[in-house]
């Protein structure tokens, strides 16, 4: 009975991989009760002898029935560390070679593929390129068609076409002054028609005439002068011919000019002067009959300067009419005062009304 008391409940539990047992008492302290229980009775109560005795071995057999048992905490290291060897252990060497080699099929692969020769890309590209490269030359070939068409159309024109649309291209500039002088008009005319049909019937007179389209109406000039008495004299001899007359002072606008050449500029600034000496010049032969020789002197020196002028370095066409008629104006002007022939002042008038339209248009232009 007292080799079943010495027995102890016995609890080992593991810490860190290390052992510490934890003894239950229980059973010693229930056998000092009962060893107490007893003497009590032996002494005082033995009719409860039995009964201590019944709930003793009880005790014990409770005792007997329990099973001895560990309490094992894992350390977390340890663990961690056998889990990766247990990781380690369950691949085989078999599975890790073949892992890798499935790593590097796979990265051999790639590079064969990046380096690897792509027929249908070659092909698609090479097929852009020509339908790219034979586009443009097409494209090339139009422009140099269409070139050689304009450049073909330039060439058939006519030399005076070429200058009628030839613009000068120097670096001159100039201010270009306003020119006032004295006209007789024939008549004012709505249509173009009109005005042509009474030209021709003062031309056949003898009366210099030239038309002027003004405000969207078509006028007929037959005469100048030098002053408003002296434009109305005139307008008395030619209306003795049969013409309509009106006198009026008229003023041809000038302006700025740019891109005019050197010799473009120095006929623009003889030729209002001159245009003057030729007007007092025709107003002295129709009205007395003669041009003085100091008035034809200047005119020769005038006509000097012209001619000093390359004619082939004036490209503008206002510059070049104007030019053309200035001179002759001044050519008819030494015919009268040689000859006295009144074909030569109405000449010398048709050419002055010229110029100074002329002039006009090239300010307006």
């Amino acid at each position: 009975m007292m080799d079943k008391d010495d027995r102890r409940k016995t609890i080992t539990i593991k810490l860190n991989g290390n052992s510490q047992s934890i003894e239950n008492n229980d059973s010693a302290s229930n056998a000092e009760k009962s060893e107490k229980a007893i003497g009590v009775g032996e002494n005082h109560h033995k009719i409860e002898k039995n009964e201590i005795a019944d709930e003793l071995a009880a005790a014990t057999k409770e005792s007997e029935s329990s099973d001895h048992f560990d309490w094992i905490l894992p350390d977390e290291d340890a663990f961690a560390g056998k889990w990766e060897e247990s990781e380690a252990v369950q691949k085989t060497p078999e599975e890790k070679s073949k892992n890798q080699s499935i790593f590097s099929s796979k990265k051999s692969s790639i590079r064969k593929n990046k380096y690897q020769f792509n027929p249908s890309m070659f092909f698609t590209i090479l097929f852009a390129i020509v339908i790219g490269t034979g586009f443009g030359l097409m494209m090339l070939n139009l422009v140099n068609a269409e070139k050689g068409e304009l450049a073909g159309q330039t060439a058939a024109t006519t030399p005076g076409e070429a200058k009628e649309t030839s613009v000068a291209g120097g670096a001159e500039s100039m201010e270009l002054p306003d020119i006032k002088t004295f006209v007789v008009q024939g008549g004012v005319f709505n249509s173009s028609e009109s005005a042509a049909g009474k030209k021709e019937a003062y031309s056949s007179k003898g009366i210099p005439a030239l038309i002027k389209p003004v405000n969207d109406q078509q006028v007929l000039f037959i005469g100048l002068a030098d002053s408003i008495e002296d434009a109305k004299q005139v307008g008395k001899q030619l209306e003795g011919k049969g013409a309509e007359v009106f006198a009026k002072e008229y003023i041809a606008a000038g302006g700025p000019l740019e891109n005019l050449s050197a010799e473009e500029k120095k006929v623009l600034e003889i030729s209002p002067q001159l245009f003057n000496q030729l007007t007092s010049s025709v107003t002295a032969g129709i009205l007395s009959g003669e041009i003085s020789g100091e008035a034809v002197e200047q005119l020769e020196a005038y006509e000097a300067r012209l001619s000093e002028i390359d004619e082939g370095k004036i490209k503008n066409k206002g510059v070049i009419s104007a030019k053309d008629a200035i001179t002759k104006a001044i050519q008819q002007a030494n015919a009268f005062h040689s000859s006295s022939d009144d074909k030569a002042l109405v000449q010398l008038q048709q050419h002055l009304l010229t110029f100074l339209f002329a002039y006009q248009d090239l300010a307006q232009s």
